[in-house]
């Protein structure tokens, strides 16, 4: 059974290459394994079984957790050397970005440009973000049309007519143009 509920046959592959992209492992996983607990797992094999100077871990959001987050900041080469990892990490997963991503989108509200890059600190950790106005204004469209219908047709007592309660952030971006 698939993630999405529907009976199929499906695999995962995880795939760690060279610098260069040369396939230097690959694992397979059922289909219907959590991304997230493969991660340290598979790096732990890598490290074990090549020389590796340097490993540097490139993920999507789907492999992060903060229990994973901090066991590969826990993880060492070798030679000590601590593993470098660099994750994609969505503002909506984890409220306390909020704050840090304030100004940038504050920055974002205002400008013109199609993408901002930006750069802060996270518990001692390096914190890239980068906010595409373009794809931001799709999601949220993608997302109105999902939550509108949950809005409208709300009957109160109070009025003789059903009305349509418009999300906040709907009329905010609205109003913006």
């Amino acid at each position: 059974m698939s993630k999405e509920g529907l009976i199929a046959r499906q695999f995962m592959l995880g795939l760690v290459q060279t610098a260069q992209g040369v396939p230097l492992y690959h694992e397979v996983f059922e289909g219907n394994t959590a991304e997230v607990g493969t991660l340290q797992d598979s790096l732990e094999q890598v490290i074990r079984r090549f020389g590796v100077e340097r490993v540097i871990a490139v993920a999507d959001r789907g492999l992060l957790s903060i229990d994973s987050l901090e066991a590969l900041q826990a993880m060492r080469l070798p030679q000590g050397k601590l593993l470098e990892f660099i994750l994609a990490v969505p503002d909506r997963r984890y409220a306390e970005f909020a704050a840090l991503l304030e100004p940038i989108n504050a920055q974002a509200a205002q400008s013109k440009l199609p993408e901002l890059i930006g750069e802060t600190s996270w518990q001692g950790l390096r914190l890239v973000i980068a906010h595409d106005r373009d794809r931001a204004m799709e999601q949220s469209a993608k997302r109105d049309e999902m939550t509108l219908p949950l809005f409208c047709g709300v009957h109160n007592p109070r009025f003789t007519l059903p009305f349509c309660a418009v999300p906040r952030t709907s009329v905010f971006r609205t109003a913006s143009g």
